[in-house]
């Protein structure tokens, strides 16, 4: 796998997002505990770190970038498990299709985009 530099990079990439659900699994909605504080921060703290220690693949250096820049919702996110999901009107709207029936789903008159209340 070290020969080839594009499998290299995919496989970085696969661990950062393993360091990212690891962090994310803490939630109390994926744990079903309150989890502690320094434990959120250790896995943090982790996931930056492997970020820097493999910067020299850009999409992990935007990514480390992208965390750095949302580190407080990030982490409030996983102490409280608040989430804006259902107040995102695009997320409404996928929720809106996904009910319907799969023979609706073709259908212009019934996939036109329209207001829900």
């Amino acid at each position: 796998m070290a020969d080839d530099d594009a499998l290299t990079d995919l496989h970085v990439a696969w661990i950062t997002k393993e360091h990212l659900r690891d962090l994310l699994a803490l939630r109390i909605t994926r744990s079903h505990t309150t989890p502690a504080t320094s434990a959120v921060r250790d896995r943090w703290a982790a996931l930056l770190t492997w970020c820097a220690d493999n910067s020299h693949v850009p999409e992990i250096a935007a990514f480390a970038r992208t965390l750095d820049t949302w580190h407080d919702e990030i982490i409030n996110t996983v102490l409280t498990s608040a989430s804006n999901a259902g107040s995102d009107p695009a997320f409404q709207q996928t929720i809106t299709h996904s009910n319907q029936p799969q023979s609706t789903l073709g259908n212009r008159a019934t996939t036109s985009p329209r207001l829900t209340a």
